[in-house]
C-alpha cells in the first residue's frame, strides 16, 4: 500500500504542475528557503534572515480549485430523511454528501477563495544568491519559495487504503446542487466511514500549493556527484524552477 504523502503529492503535482505542500496544514510563506527531501519542503531559513529583501505581488482576484481522480471517486449528494410517509412532504431531514472511493486510491482537492502570490523581485534574488554561493555562503541544496496558492478553506480527502465512503452531514445552510466540499459554511460533519483516509475537511488559511526555485537539481548529489569539491567544480549562473520529479521518494 503507498502512503498518504507519496501518493499525494505525485498525484497533485501531477494534475496542477505545482507543488503539493505536505503536510497540507504545514505553515509556509513566499521566501522560505529549505530542503527537499522525499517530495518533502523542510524550512531552513528564509530570504530575509539571509539579508536578501523580496517583494511580493499577490492576485487581485480568487479561484475556487477543484481536483477529483475521476476514474476513482465518485461524489453524490441526497436528503436522508427522518420521516418519510408516503403522501405526506418530508417533516424534517437532513443534506448528505456521499464519497465513494471505488478503487485503492484516490483524491478530493477543493478549496475556496484561493490567492497567488509570487515574488516579484527575482533577478535581483537571484544575483545575490549566486554571489553568496560563489562566496560559500549558500548551501547548494537549499531552494527558495518563490510562488505559494493560499486559500480561505479546503477539504482534502487522500484514500490510499481500498475502497472507502465517506458520509458527511451538513450542518450549516446548503441546497442539494452545492458540491463544494472545501466552503466552511457547510458545517460538514463526517458520520460514517467504511475505510480508512487521511482527511483536512474545511480547514481554513492552508497552503497547499508552491513552487520552488534553487541553484540545482535536489536530486543532483544522489548519484554521480556526492561532495562539496564537486559541486564547486560546477558554474552555476542561474536559478531554475524545480518541479516535483517522481525520482525524488522513489
Amino acid at each position: 500500500m503507498v502512503s498518504p504523502q507519496k501518493f499525494y503529492v505525485q498525484e497533485i503535482s501531477k494534475k496542477t504542475n505545482y507543488r503539493a505542500n505536505w503536510l497540507p496544514d504545514k505553515p509556509m510563506n513566499i521566501g522560505d528557503i529549505g530542503k527537499l527531501s522525499d517530495g518533502i519542503f523542510t524550512l531552513y531559513t528564509t530570504l530575509e534572515q539571509q539579508g536578501i529583501p523580496i517583494k511580493v505581488r499577490e492576485s487581485s482576484s480568487s479561484l475556487n480549485m477543484d481536483y477529483t481522480s475521476n476514474d476513482s471517486v465518485k461524489i453524490s449528494n441526497g436528503l436522508e430523511t427522518s420521516v418519510d410517509v408516503p403522501g405526506l412532504p418530508v417533516a424534517e431531514g437532513k443534506v448528505m454528501y456521499k464519497i465513494d472511493f471505488q478503487r485503492s486510491e484516490g483524491v478530493v482537492f477543493q478549496v475556496t477563495d484561493s490567492k497567488k502570490m509570487i515574488i516579484e523581485n527575482l533577478s535581483e534574488i537571484e544575483n545575490q544568491i549566486l554571489e553568496k554561493y560563489k562566496k560559500s555562503v549558500w548551501d547548494l541544496g537549499w531552494v527558495v519559495v518563490t510562488e505559494i496558492v493560499r486559500t480561505d478553506s479546503a477539504t482534502i480527502i487522500i484514500n490510499t487504503g481500498g475502497s472507502n465512503t465517506l458520509e458527511f452531514e451538513v450542518g450549516g445552510n446548503a441546497g442539494l446542487s452545492s458540491v463544494n466540499l472545501a466552503d466552511a459554511n457547510l458545517g460538514l460533519k463526517l458520520v460514517r466511514e467504511t475505510g480508512n483516509s487521511t482527511k483536512f475537511i474545511a480547514q481554513t488559511n492552508l497552503t497547499p500549493l508552491y513552487v520552488t526555485k534553487g541553484i540545482s537539481d535536489p536530486l543532483f548529489g544522489k548519484t554521480k556527484f556526492r561532495g562539496a569539491n564537486a559541486y564547486r567544480a560546477i558554474q552555476f549562473d542561474a536559478l531554475r524552477e524545480l518541479p516535483f520529479n517522481p525520482s525524488e521518494i522513489e
